[in-house]
């Protein structure tokens, strides 16, 4: 790997930490299109895990007292069932296709998102979470982009939003050790052999962005926040799209 694309992934780490911080969410979609341009999209996927795991457990040691854990199992259980059969999807779909599709159900996602925003009626109860969680779990498994639908539930769900950020951590750092392990057993293509420094090194704007994220959390109303949520799960809509799309013309 060349110095530059190393820079460039601890750049987008740092952005995507502050994003994870004071959103509860984002560190994926901010760095999976760095990662698979350095990487390549099998690594990319292993990564991404790794390092979002990494960036959750900090992030939760300052946000453990607000996490609602009955509500956290009704996101956790589905998703953790969805991950091996999103990796055996990711190992027998064109990726090209795969991603295609997605990004254009998660654009769909997006336009009803907002539409049922403005009927002020949030979705209630645990089924919508479960939902949620299992087709996070699934295209966190196939494609390394679980947060999208996140932050669609997020953006109309009945979950405080502070709360709900708090509870990500821990969803995030299960699922993606989840997904390393699972994808280590069942795909060793999307092995990644980088040396022990460089995981150091790569830890050093994660904690970073941490911390420049947790100034930003308590400037940011409720509103606004779920607002920026639904934002940037259309720009990973886009970013899994356009993928898709690129690979399709290319190939």
């Amino acid at each position: 790997m060349e110095l530059l694309g190393f820079v460039a992934i601890c750049v987008a780490s740092l952005v995507g930490a502050v994003g994870q911080r004071a959103l509860g969410m984002g560190f994926g979609l901010v760095t999976v299109p760095v990662l698979v341009l350095v990487l390549g999209p099998l690594p990319a996927v292993t990564a991404v895990n790794v390092l979002g795991a990494l960036t959750s457990i900090i992030v939760l040691a300052q946000v453990w007292r607000l996490v609602q854990w009955r509500r956290l199992i009704w996101l956790l259980l589905p998703a953790l069932a969805g991950v091996v059969p999103g990796i055996l999807i990711a190992t027998s779909a064109d990726d090209a296709v795969l991603k295609t599709v997605v990004g254009v159900l998660i654009l769909a996602g997006v336009a009803l998102s907002v539409w049922m925003r403005r009927s002020e009626r949030p979705l209630e109860g645990d089924v919508p979470v479960a939902v949620t969680g299992a087709v996070a779990g699934l295209l966190n498994g196939s494609v390394g982009v679980g947060a999208p639908v996140l932050g669609l539930y997020g953006a109309v769900g009945d979950w405080p939003q502070r709360a709900y950020a708090a509870a990500l951590q821990p969803f995030f750092f299960v699922l993606s050790v989840t997904t390393v392990v699972s994808k280590t057993l069942l795909d060793p293509a999307g092995a990644l052999p980088w040396p022990w420094w460089a995981w150091l090194v790569v830890s050093a704007p994660l904690v970073a962005g941490v911390f420049l994220g947790d100034r930003l959390a308590g400037r940011l109303p409720e509103r606004t926040a779920r607002a920026i949520i639904l934002l940037i799960s259309l720009l990973g809509g886009i970013s899994v799209l356009w993928s898709g799309v690129a690979a399709l013309i290319a190939g």
